[in-house]
């Protein structure tokens, strides 16, 4: 099976991203899962106890698995194999307890509210009698694995229900049903994960109790609607992600992902098929035009703007300004740690100089060399271990310099992989001395030509003040 899996899934996974025909797609994403499956030993023998365990149970039933039995078997892989053993079956609910995981098969039909208010609403003389016409799904677990072959060939008139799609060769398991949303809003937790061979599409319902309470009554109220959004098809008046925004709207959070690539295989790598990831964007709020719509009004209307909007506004900007100056520190001290030797050069005359003479004598010893010069004309040399110095003028936009450009110099030196960077101090001030050299560079080794007193405007006014500096 790993022979076959390294043959076949490049040309799987092709199929299961381009194939014109979506029932094509569907196809090579369940044989893409079930090569899986089968390329490993430990999920062969796994899956073998998962359908010996799972085989006797009765459709609406549930079954416990011991935690000493279920230790060790992670989520996603349970979640995979339960897909695979439900394509052609009952679909299964899992529920992790203190005593292991408990396993129930199929749904459980029990009373639903939007039932009753959809029959109070719709009434008729042709409906079945003597038979409750308030039941809906109950879905008990956090964990689903849908069947695959459950749904509506001739959509009835209850709705909610899978319906098949022949377009597709199924019903879109990966979508949650509005009764598995009702059923999310149930669990203590407020998560759901559905596991099907497209992926693993995650659900986490409203937090607060007031989301939840709201939530729950207005897909209660309007759960015809939203099953109709659900089923979505080819020249429909709205978009494929009008059901996920829908359902945002409420509170619910819902993401889909793909499965991780196998490490011991880089032939198994499983993607999105773009024909599914579009009933999920990939940001809500941009494909909302009543979100372009207010944004457009706060921007352009003088009316629309209040106090808190300028706090707002201020702290975003003072976090975006202070975020990315931390940024910038963290990637310059990291660059530092990397560099083995730094030796700086200091004084008031004479540094060009001794830097070129320093970079001319670490050269020559062999090392892999970038020393940068500040004097009249900035300037950086650069050579190769045993190589030529090669000297590049240091671009100034506007020739105006700044401490800032050490930081590029010094990240330079890192993605060059030098052994010694060599440079020479360009900061007069005493508070841009002390980030120069006790924030960024940090130096092994340093030389100092003299202290006149050139700029004892800046650095005195005393003799003794330059040195200080």
């Amino acid at each position: 099976a790993a022979d076959w899996l390294a043959t076949l899934a490049p040309l799987i996974e092709d199929l299961h991203q381009t194939a014109p025909d979506l029932a094509v797609r569907r196809w090579a994403a369940q044989s893409r899962e079930q090569l899986w499956a089968q390329a490993s030993a430990e999920r062969r023998a796994l899956l073998d106890q998962l359908q010996m365990l799972l085989a006797d149970i009765q459709p609406g039933r549930r079954k416990r698995w011991r935690k000493q039995l279920s230790a060790g078997v992670d989520e996603m892989t349970l979640g995979r194999l339960l897909a695979i053993s439900a394509r052609g079956d009952f679909g299964w609910d899992v529920n992790q307890g203190l005593l292991g995981r408990t396993f129930y098969r199929a749904q459980r039909l029990g009373f639903r509210s939007w039932r009753w208010l959809h029959e109070l609403r719709h009434s008729a003389t042709d409906k079945r009698q003597a038979f409750s016409h308030v039941c809906g799904r109950v879905y008990r677990g956090t964990l689903r694995a849908p069947s695959t072959i459950l749904a509506e060939l001739a959509q009835t008139k209850v709705p909610g229900e899978p319906v098949y799609m022949p377009t597709e060769d199924g019903w879109r398991p990966y979508l949650p049903l509005p009764d598995e949303l009702l059923s999310c809003i149930d669990h203590s937790k407020g998560l759901l994960t559905i596991y099907s061979a497209e992926g693993i599409t995650a659900i986490q319902a409203p937090r607060s109790l007031y989301g939840k309470l709201k939530a729950r009554w207005l897909l209660t109220w309007r759960f015809s609607d939203y099953a109709h959004r659900r089923n979505w098809q080819e020249g429909s008046q709205t978009e494929p992600t009008d059901y996920i925004q829908a359902i945002q709207q409420l509170g619910f959070t819902v993401r889909l992902q793909h499965y991780p690539d196998e490490p011991a295989s880089q032939s198994l790598q499983a993607r999105l098929d773009p024909a599914v990831s579009r009933f999920f964007p990939a940001f809500l709020p941009l494909a909302d035009p009543v979100f372009w719509q207010h944004l457009r009004d706060y921007f352009f209307s003088v009316y629309e703007n209040s106090l808190q909007h300028l706090a707002l506004f201020l702290a975003l900007m003072s976090g975006l300004f202070f975020g990315r100056h931390w940024l910038s520190n963290q990637r310059v001290r990291r660059a530092r740690r990397r560099i083995p030797l730094v030796i700086g050069g200091w004084g008031t005359r004479g540094k060009s100089g001794t830097e070129r003479l320093k970079a001319a004598l670490f050269n020559a010893l062999g090392s892999s060399v970038l020393s940068k010069t500040t004097g009249c004309e900035a300037m950086f040399l650069y050579g190769y271990p045993f190589g030529d110095l090669t000297e590049l003028f240091l671009f100034r936009p506007y020739d105006k310099a700044t401490i800032w450009e050490q930081t590029q110099v010094l990240r330079l030196a890192d993605r060059l992989d030098g052994d010694v960077l060599l440079w020479e101090c360009m900061g007069l001030g005493k508070d841009f001395v002390h980030v120069l050299q006790r924030q960024w560079m940090r130096d092994d080794l340093a030389t100092i030509t003299n202290t006149y007193p050139d700029h004892e405007d800046v650095q005195g006014p005393a003799g003794y003040n330059i040195p200080e500096v």
